[in-house]
């Protein structure tokens, strides 16, 4: 009969070990844990068995499916394509098996290159957990990747940077990284940012992928903050010649999903007819960029949009207050270029309106209109005779209190009476259960606004006002509609940049850009 240690030393010479540079220890932890449970003796006394009698695991390594799997990832090469998916999975992990059905086959439906970034993460309370098996699913592996990729002139796509998935805010630190191009990370949550860059500069994206694996996290608070702001989701790259377009793609709990026009659900992929809402970036009425307004109703006709919500209609250019009793140069420029009459921005904000009129505006609240409110309390109108009649009419009306949402509001009511819908600073405006009301510029207690501020707020919200595009977890920033070289801003750095954001019928947003005047190849 063999005694305990000769029996502990005939299990462990059956064993073969793979010499993974990956969880070494954990993994004899298991082996030790299994024989001892196997022979009804403690894991230390497998171990000092082992160490005693100078026992090795094997005597020729193997290696591991996890080792196999990560050195075909970091050799990996992307193709030429026009479409290219990027998506994050976690090892140890299962896909989520009806998005995973849907986004082959939106794949399928545009030709287009799959890239999945290999992602860890150590979770001991997971319930998919094995210390044998820390390898990816099976069903992700033809298309690992932990490879950096340039796949546009502008575009470089970062799957070898190996991001924590609880990080919250994980594109801190990547800014710089890829010089003057814009990238891409593969990360569970949906963030978006724009890097500022000098007027001789391109412009800077950067922005995380989503995740094709199910959450599996950790039940510590941070756990539990990476599990709620987990998104399903993938970034698809469209290569339109001498530029690219990005945009965010996240799925419902059943894995279906809309991109821009498409729907793809039960691994069908289908045109949509509209959307709820569309959200412009900030438009400034006479500070036009032609480029932008077109493509802007080029993308408005096709969406066809239930609800346009529109920031900052008026810009105020006529009423100065960046530069009246400032810059009396500016203002004599103004004067001269005849942008210094109040009724004739008016007008041209009446144009506007009159040509979206059948895209069912909004007109949001904002700091650009209340300027026009502002111009009253802060001017005389003996010190601005070219407006003084349109001064004392606004002041009779906002004194009679016929402005109660301000007087753009007043104005455009005036003028288009229920066509356009005019919202108060405090109203709700909500589609699919995003909030759209709100400009941004008002933050908490009388502070500025900002996404940071915003975000944590218990509903989803699409805010503008920074005129720079923007994504963290559930809010949403816009950018501008207008031209970028404002006065007030001339010179310097600057993360200005065209985009809108639009609200799908499954309650997910998009942030679509527009550049040099296109903003995608679908059709």
């Amino acid at each position: 009969m063999m005694t305990t240690k000769e029996r502990i030393l005939n299990e462990l010479s059956k064993i073969e070990f793979p010499e993974s540079k990956y969880k070494n220890r954990l993994h004899i932890s298991k082996i030790y844990k299994e024989v001892a449970k196997k022979l009804d003796v403690s894991p230390g006394y497998v171990k000092a068995t082992r160490l005693r009698h100078g026992h090795t695991l094997s005597t020729e390594p193997v290696e591991s499916k996890i080792d196999q799997q990560v050195k075909v990832a970091k050799e990996r090469k992307a193709g030429k394509k026009k479409y290219y998916f990027m998506t994050w999975a976690q090892n140890a992990t299962p896909v989520h098996d009806m998005f995973w059905e849907n986004l082959l086959a939106y794949k399928d439906h545009l030709d287009a290159e799959l890239l999945v970034v290999a992602g860890r993460y150590r979770n001991p309370t997971s319930v998919f957990n094995d210390a044998a098996h820390e390898e990816w699913d099976l069903k992700v592996e033809p298309y690992l990747d932990l490879n950096r990729h340039v796949i546009h002139d502008g575009l470089c796509v970062m799957s070898d940077i190996k991001i924590q998935p609880t990080a919250s805010k994980p594109l801190t630190g990547v800014e710089s990284m890829t010089g003057r191009r814009s990238a891409i990370v593969g990360h569970p949550r949906q963030h978006l940012a724009v890097v500022p860059t000098l007027p001789s500069s391109s412009d800077k994206v950067i922005l995380s992928s989503g995740a094709c694996t199910l959450p599996n996290y950790t039940d510590s608070k941070s756990g539990k903050k990476g599990e709620f702001h987990h998104v399903v989701g993938f970034t698809i790259i469209e290569i339109d010649g001498d530029i690219f377009h990005i945009r965010q793609v996240s799925s419902c709990d059943d894995g279906s999903f809309t991109d821009l026009i498409y729907n793809v659900s039960g691994g069908k992929v289908s045109r949509i007819d509209n959307v709820p809402a569309v959200k412009l970036g900030d438009v400034h009425c006479g500070q036009d960029n032609p480029e932008v307004m077109t493509a802007t109703k080029q993308m408005l006709d096709l969406l066809k949009p239930g609800a346009t919500i529109v920031p900052d209609i008026f810009d105020g250019y006529s009423v100065a207050k960046h530069d009246r009793g400032k810059n009396p140069i500016e203002m004599f420029n103004r004067m001269k270029n005849g942008m210094n009459d109040i009724q004739d921005e008016l007008d041209n904000m009446f144009k506007w309106i009159n040509d979206h009129l059948e895209y069912n505006l909004v007109i949001e609240s904002a700091n650009h209109n209340d300027h026009l409110d502002q111009y009253l309390c802060s001017t005389h109108w003996t010190d601005d005779l070219v407006n003084a009649e349109k001064y004392v009419e606004l002041l009779s009306v906002k004194l009679g209190g016929q402005a109660p949402l301000g007087l753009v509001a007043y104005e455009i009511n005036q003028m288009f009476g229920n066509d356009v819908h005019c919202l108060g600073r405090d109203d709700s405006f909500k589609v699919e259960g995003w909030e759209l009301g709100q400009h941004g510029d008002k933050g908490a207690n009388g502070s500025r606004g900002s996404v940071n501020q915003f975000k944590k707020l218990p509903t989803k919200i699409v805010i503008a006002h920074s005129h720079s595009p923007a994504r963290e977890d559930g809010c949403i920033r816009t950018g501008i509609y207008c031209k970028r070289n404002m006065s007030y801003v001339s010179g310097g750095m600057s993360s200005w940049l065209e985009g809108h954001a639009v609200i799908h019928h499954d309650g997910k947003a998009q942030i679509i850009l527009i550049t040099k005047g296109r903003f995608t190849t679908l059709s």
